[in-house]
C-alpha cells in the first residue's frame, strides 16, 4: 500500500478560497435573479453576463445555473418541487431534466434563455401584505415606510407595482411605547405570567401622566376594539379576582413576574355570570362587551327599524357592524333581534344608534331613560 499523502495546509486554504469564489458567485447571481426578475420579466445569459461582473465563462455559467437549479427546484429527498415551489427556472429547464428517471441529463446541451427567479409570494400577495402594514395601528408613521421597503426589496423584484399609496389614515394616537407595552404583554401571555404596570392618562400637552401605580393582573389575550388595543384578563391586587380590560398604549413600567396567571374564565365573577365564559372565543368576548365594558352581559332583545334607501326593508347593517354574526334574528321582516352584551355597553351603544329600539329587558330601557334625563338637564336650559 502507498504512503497516505498528508493533507497540507496550503491545500485546505486553496480548496476553501476556490469554494468562497464559487459560493460568492453564486450568491451574486441569486441576489440579481431576485431584484430585476420574475416571471412576467426574465432575462438572458448575455444580459445577465454584462450586468454581474466575473460570473466565469460562459461553460462555468452554465454549470453554475444547473447546480443552482438542483438546489433551488429540489427538496431534501431531491424530488422535484411543484411548479409553483421551483425558485429558478429558465427554458431549458424541462428539457435538463429527465422526468422518467428522476434526475438531470448529464453532458447534454440546454437553452439558457428565460431565466428568472420565482419569488414565493405573487404580487398581489406583496400588496396585500404592504396594505396591512401601511394600515397598521400598531406601527408608528416613521417605521412603516423602512418596513414596507423591506418587504418589496426581500419578496418581489424591481417590478413590483405598489398600490398603496392610495390608502391613506387618520394619524397615531399611540404613546410611543406602544409597540414596546405590547410585545411585553404579548410574551407575558405567552409564558403564562403574571404582570404589573401603572396607569396613565393624556395630559394637555400629549404626554402620559400617572394616576395609579403597582396594579397586577394575570393577562389572557389582546383585542382590538375602534382601533385601540386592549388586554383582556384578571386584576390579582386583591383577594377578590375581577375583570381587567385595560388599554394597552396608557401602560406604562410593564414588568412580568413569575406568578401564574390566573385563566379569565376562573375569574369567579364570570363563572357565576353564565356558563358561556367556559366556551366562548376571544372574538365572542367583544361583543359581550361592546367598547370594553366590564359588566357581566345579559340578553337584550330590540327592534330595528326600515329604511328608505333599502327600499322599506330593514337594514341590519349596524347589528353586523357592532356584533358581526353573534345575532339571532327573531323576525326578519319587522327587524327583531336578540343579542347577548353588557348592560353598560348596550346603554351606550342604543343612545348613538337611532335605527335600534330596546325592546327588552326593562332595567335596560329604564337606563336609558335615565341618561337621557341627565343629557337633557345638562344641555337644555329652562
Amino acid at each position: 500500500m502507498g504512503e497516505k499523502k498528508e493533507y497540507t495546509g496550503l491545500q485546505a486554504k486553496n480548496e476553501c478560497k476556490g469554494n468562497d469564489v464559487i459560493l460568492r458567485r453564486a450568491f451574486e447571481i441569486l441576489r440579481y435573479l431576485k431584484h430585476h426578475t420574475d416571471k412576467d420579466h426574465p432575462t438572458t445569459q448575455t444580459v445577465m453576463r454584462g450586468d454581474i461582473d466575473n460570473v466565469g465563462s460562459k461553460g462555468s455559467f452554465i454549470k453554475m445555473m444547473k447546480c443552482m437549479a438542483k438546489i433551488l427546484n429540489f427538496d431534501k429527498d431531491e424530488i422535484l418541487r411543484k411548479k409553483g415551489d421551483r425558485r429558478l427556472l429558465f427554458s431549458g429547464f424541462e428539457k435538463m431534466y429527465d422526468k422518467e428517471y428522476g434526475e438531470f441529463k448529464e453532458g447534454e446541451s440546454f437553452s439558457l434563455k428565460d431565466i428568472y427567479y420565482n419569488h414565493p409570494f405573487s404580487q398581489d400577495e406583496v400588496r396585500k401584505i404592504v396594505t396591512a402594514i401601511k394600515t397598521s395601528t400598531i406601527i408608528l408613521p416613521d417605521e412603516q415606510n423602512k418596513l414596507i421597503e423591506k418587504v418589496k426589496s426581500e419578496l418581489a423584484s424591481e417590478h413590483f407595482k405598489d398600490t398603496s399609496d392610495a390608502i391613506y389614515t387618520k394619524e397615531q394616537v399611540f404613546s410611543k411605547s406602544f409597540g414596546t407595552n405590547l410585545i411585553k404583554v404579548q410574551k407575558a401571555i405567552s409564558e403564562g405570567k403574571q404582570i404589573t404596570f401603572n396607569m396613565n392618562y393624556y395630559d394637555g400637552e400629549n404626554k402620559l401622566s400617572k394616576y395609579r401605580e403597582s396594579l397586577k393582573i394575570s393577562p389572557c389575550f389582546i383585542m382590538v376594539d375602534s382601533g385601540k388595543y386592549f388586554v383582556a384578563g384578571c386584576f390579582e391586587n386583591n383577594d377578590k379576582k375581577n375583570l381587567a380590560i385595560i388599554r394597552i398604549d396608557l401602560m406604562s413600567k410593564i414588568e412580568m413576574t413569575e406568578e401564574s396567571a390566573t385563566r379569565l374564565y376562573d375569574i369567579p365573577e364570570l363563572q357565576n355570570a353564565s356558563k358561556e365564559y367556559n366556551k366562548i372565543s376571544e372574538k365572542d368576548f367583544r361583543t359581550l362587551h361592546l367598547d370594553m365594558s366590564y359588566d357581566s352581559p345579559i340578553t337584550v332583545e330590540m327592534k330595528v327599524r326600515k329604511t328608505a334607501k333599502t327600499n322599506n326593508s330593514v337594514n341590519y347593517t349596524p347589528i353586523h357592524d357592532a356584533f358581526g354574526d353573534n345575532y339571532t334574528v327573531v323576525e326578519k321582516c319587522n327587524g327583531y333581534v336578540r343579542v347577548r352584551c353588557s348592560r353598560y355597553g348596550i346603554v351606550n351603544w342604543a343612545l348613538s344608534h337611532d335605527e335600534v329600539e330596546i325592546i327588552s329587558p326593562d332595567s335596560v330601557i329604564r337606563e336609558i331613560r335615565e341618561r337621557l334625563d341627565e343629557l337633557n338637564k345638562k344641555y337644555i336650559k329652562e
